[in-house]
Protein backbone atom coordinates (compact mmCIF):
# COMPACT_ATOMS: atom_id res chain seq x y z
CA UNK A 1 0.00 0.00 0.00
CA UNK A 2 3.22 2.33 0.21
CA UNK A 3 2.60 5.74 1.86
CA UNK A 4 -0.67 6.03 0.99
CA UNK A 5 -3.43 4.49 3.01
CA UNK A 6 -6.90 3.43 2.22
CA UNK A 7 -9.18 5.62 3.50
CA UNK A 8 -12.61 4.26 4.71
CA UNK A 9 -15.30 6.36 5.02
CA UNK A 10 -19.16 5.42 6.51
CA UNK A 11 -22.40 6.86 5.13
CA UNK A 12 -25.26 7.09 6.96
CA UNK A 13 -29.20 8.29 5.24
CA UNK A 14 -32.11 8.52 6.84
CA UNK A 15 -35.27 7.65 4.47
CA UNK A 16 -38.69 8.35 5.84
CA UNK A 17 -41.65 7.66 4.12
CA UNK A 18 -44.04 10.75 4.50
CA UNK A 19 -47.03 9.49 2.35
CA UNK A 20 -49.15 9.49 5.42
CA UNK A 21 -48.27 13.24 6.02
CA UNK A 22 -49.03 14.21 2.81
CA UNK A 23 -52.15 12.57 2.62
CA UNK A 24 -53.19 14.11 5.79
CA UNK A 25 -52.12 17.48 4.12
CA UNK A 26 -54.52 16.74 1.38
CA UNK A 27 -57.20 16.45 3.77
CA UNK A 28 -56.75 19.26 5.63
CA UNK A 29 -56.36 21.20 2.20
CA UNK A 30 -59.62 19.88 0.88
CA UNK A 31 -61.41 20.54 4.26
CA UNK A 32 -60.49 24.08 4.35
CA UNK A 33 -61.62 24.79 0.72
CA UNK A 34 -65.08 22.80 1.53
CA UNK A 35 -65.18 25.11 4.68
CA UNK A 36 -64.32 28.04 2.46
CA UNK A 37 -66.85 26.98 -0.56
CA UNK A 38 -69.88 26.68 2.58
CA UNK A 39 -69.49 30.25 4.18
CA UNK A 40 -68.89 32.12 1.25
CA UNK A 41 -72.03 30.44 -0.42
CA UNK A 42 -74.69 30.67 3.18
CA UNK A 43 -76.75 33.39 2.81
CA UNK A 44 -75.87 34.99 5.73
CA UNK A 45 -73.18 37.51 7.39
CA UNK A 46 -70.62 35.71 8.58
CA UNK A 47 -67.59 36.92 11.42
CA UNK A 48 -65.98 35.23 13.44
CA UNK A 49 -63.64 36.62 16.04
CA UNK A 50 -60.98 35.67 18.81
CA UNK A 51 -61.42 35.87 22.24
CA UNK A 52 -59.06 38.75 21.94
CA UNK A 53 -60.89 40.33 19.82
CA UNK A 54 -59.26 39.75 16.26
CA UNK A 55 -61.18 39.18 13.37
CA UNK A 56 -60.60 35.55 12.42
CA UNK A 57 -62.63 35.34 9.21
CA UNK A 58 -65.21 36.53 7.74
CA UNK A 59 -67.62 36.50 4.77
CA UNK A 60 -68.12 38.38 1.33
CA UNK A 61 -71.86 38.72 2.13
CA UNK A 62 -70.89 40.18 5.83
CA UNK A 63 -69.03 43.01 4.28
CA UNK A 64 -71.45 43.76 1.65
CA UNK A 65 -74.22 43.55 4.95
CA UNK A 66 -72.69 46.37 6.49
CA UNK A 67 -71.05 47.90 3.63
CA UNK A 68 -67.59 47.65 5.03
CA UNK A 69 -64.59 49.00 3.04
CA UNK A 70 -61.46 46.68 2.59
CA UNK A 71 -59.33 48.76 4.88
CA UNK A 72 -62.07 48.45 7.56
CA UNK A 73 -61.76 44.63 7.50
CA UNK A 74 -58.09 44.09 6.89
CA UNK A 75 -57.98 45.94 9.99
CA UNK A 76 -58.71 42.61 11.83
CA UNK A 77 -60.06 44.24 14.66
CA UNK A 78 -63.76 43.85 16.03
CA UNK A 79 -63.10 47.14 17.49
CA UNK A 80 -62.72 48.52 14.00
CA UNK A 81 -66.04 46.77 13.14
CA UNK A 82 -67.95 47.83 15.90
CA UNK A 83 -66.51 51.51 15.42
CA UNK A 84 -67.78 51.37 11.61
CA UNK A 85 -71.17 50.01 12.12
CA UNK A 86 -72.21 52.06 14.90
CA UNK A 87 -73.75 54.90 13.21
CA UNK A 88 -75.59 52.88 10.90
CA UNK A 89 -77.55 51.26 14.45
CA UNK A 90 -81.39 52.64 15.60
CA UNK A 91 -80.22 51.95 18.96
CA UNK A 92 -76.16 51.70 18.84
CA UNK A 93 -75.75 52.20 22.52
CA UNK A 94 -78.11 49.05 23.07
CA UNK A 95 -76.29 46.94 20.58
CA UNK A 96 -72.90 47.48 22.26
CA UNK A 97 -74.44 46.38 25.37
CA UNK A 98 -75.21 43.82 23.99
CA UNK A 99 -72.07 43.09 22.52
CA UNK A 100 -70.43 43.65 25.86
CA UNK A 101 -72.67 41.18 27.94
CA UNK A 102 -72.02 38.61 25.23
CA UNK A 103 -68.43 38.83 25.12
CA UNK A 104 -68.07 38.44 29.33
CA UNK A 105 -69.95 35.54 29.23
CA UNK A 106 -68.22 33.31 26.64
CA UNK A 107 -70.56 30.29 26.67
CA UNK A 108 -73.52 32.29 25.85
CA UNK A 109 -75.77 31.94 22.52
CA UNK A 110 -77.89 35.11 21.82
CA UNK A 111 -80.54 35.24 18.96
CA UNK A 112 -81.74 39.31 18.36
CA UNK A 113 -83.18 41.39 16.26
CA UNK A 114 -81.08 44.61 15.03
CA UNK A 115 -82.84 47.73 13.44
CA UNK A 116 -80.57 49.83 11.42
CA UNK A 117 -81.72 53.84 10.87
CA UNK A 118 -81.93 52.91 7.06
CA UNK A 119 -85.23 50.47 7.64
CA UNK A 120 -83.30 47.33 7.42
CA UNK A 121 -83.89 44.64 9.77
CA UNK A 122 -81.43 41.76 10.82
CA UNK A 123 -81.52 38.69 12.51
CA UNK A 124 -77.74 38.55 14.58
CA UNK A 125 -77.32 34.79 16.22
CA UNK A 126 -73.92 34.23 18.06
CA UNK A 127 -72.47 31.36 19.61
CA UNK A 128 -69.09 30.29 21.10
CA UNK A 129 -66.61 28.90 19.03
CA UNK A 130 -64.53 26.09 21.01
CA UNK A 131 -61.37 24.31 20.50
CA UNK A 132 -60.52 21.31 22.80
CA UNK A 133 -63.47 22.12 24.76
CA UNK A 134 -62.62 25.77 25.91
CA UNK A 135 -64.13 28.93 23.78
CA UNK A 136 -61.52 30.47 21.68
CA UNK A 137 -64.08 32.77 20.32
CA UNK A 138 -67.35 33.52 18.77
CA UNK A 139 -69.12 33.17 15.46
CA UNK A 140 -71.41 35.42 14.78
CA UNK A 141 -74.20 35.22 11.65
CA UNK A 142 -76.35 38.12 10.27
CA UNK A 143 -79.48 37.57 8.06
CA UNK A 144 -81.02 40.25 6.33
CA UNK A 145 -84.67 39.53 7.17
CA UNK A 146 -86.51 43.43 6.54
CA UNK A 147 -88.35 41.68 3.19
CA UNK A 148 -90.13 39.22 5.67
CA UNK A 149 -90.74 41.19 8.64
CA UNK A 150 -92.05 43.97 6.68
CA UNK A 151 -94.52 41.64 4.48
CA UNK A 152 -95.98 40.41 7.39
Amino acid sequence: MGLVGWIRTQCYTTVTDITSEKKAEKALKYSLSTLEATIESIYNGILVVSMQGKVIRTNSLFAQMWDIPAEVLSSGEDKALLDYVFNQLSDPQEFLSKVDEIYKNAEIETFVQILLKDGRIFERISKPMHLDGRPEGRVWSFLDVTERTISK
